[in-house]
């Protein structure tokens, strides 16, 4: 099975693939998110894993921009407690540290041990497995890059501290991605959606949503804002709804529909385990 993620082997995209599908898996890798849209819309992937939130930094709001515009559709969660180490080729004292490399999320998980570094220039990458690789084949003396501890296994790298994200409870949650249309990998009884609606600019509009939402006994998980470009000073709201039945869903939907001026269901799957 061929999964598209952002970054290579070692990557927590590549971590959270192995949780979700449990099974042998290839990976077509991928430099940006743009890119692994496409590699699911090609079917040069048969699905993609996504980072889409983080606990620490928030929604990763341009994604849900990619999946809304894209040929591909939600179709499962996966939620990945992220533990970032400080590697480097040789042990180091951190007063020895010169530089810092890694993907920009990663840094800014990990800003106030970064910020201690006396002497760290911080430098945001592609990818934070990358970053590992090419430490290992390049190495340069007072040089680390944030990373995982199976990257750091992987590329043969020192922990020079480990757990320096800024909160403990740091997950990332991710979504797997399909081709519209193609069948899910894991056949389950779905109990979440992510939609997005937009609504007309008047008084009340989203309030009466939300008294829908509630009126169906659905909990509304989450709520974004995003502009419309096209109608400047308006907005549309992506939003995930967990209920129990299917069928549940799909009364409010109804209803739902009469407020709204666009609606569409980006996916309908299973909720992850926290």
């Amino acid at each position: 099975m061929k999964i598209a993620i952002q970054g290579i082997e070692g990557s927590f995209h590549d971590i959270a693939s192995q949780k979700y599908f449990n099974t042998a898996l290839s990976f077509v890798k991928c430099d940006q998110f743009m890119d692994l849209i496409h590699a699911v819309e090609s079917q040069s992937a048969d699905y993609g894993v996504m980072a889409i939130e983080n606990t620490i930094v928030g929604n990763i709001l341009a994604n849900i921009d990619l999946i809304r515009n894209s040929n591909v559709q939600i179709c499962g969660e996966v939620f990945l407690p992220i533990v970032h180490c400080l590697l480097a080729n040789t042990p180091l004292d951190l007063s020895e540290v010169i530089e810092v490399r890694s993907h920009p999320m990663a840094l800014l998980q990990c800003q106030y041990f970064l910020e201690s570094l006396p002497n760290a220039q911080i430098i945001e990458d592609l990818d934070t497995a990358l970053c590992a690789r090419v430490l290992h084949e390049k190495p340069k003396f007072g040089h680390a890059v944030v990373a995982s501890k199976p990257a750091a296994l992987r590329y043969h790298l020192n922990i020079l501290e480990e757990n320096i994200q800024t909160h403990s409870n740091n997950f990332t949650r991710f979504f797997v991605l399909k081709k519209k249309e193609q069948s899910a990998f894991i056949e389950t009884t779905p109990n979440k959606a992510t939609i997005y609606l937009q609504l007309a600019h008047q008084v009340g509009s989203l309030s009466k949503i939300l008294n829908l939402i509630a009126d169906h006994q659905i909990n509304l998980s989450t709520i974004q804002s995003r502009p419309n470009p096209a109608s400047p000073w308006e907005y549309y709201f992506h939003l995930d709804m967990e209920f129990e039945r299917n069928a549940q869903f799909q009364e409010c939907l109804e209803h739902i529909k009469k407020e709204t001026k666009l609606l569409n269901v980006l996916g309908i799957y299973a909720k992850g385990k926290k």
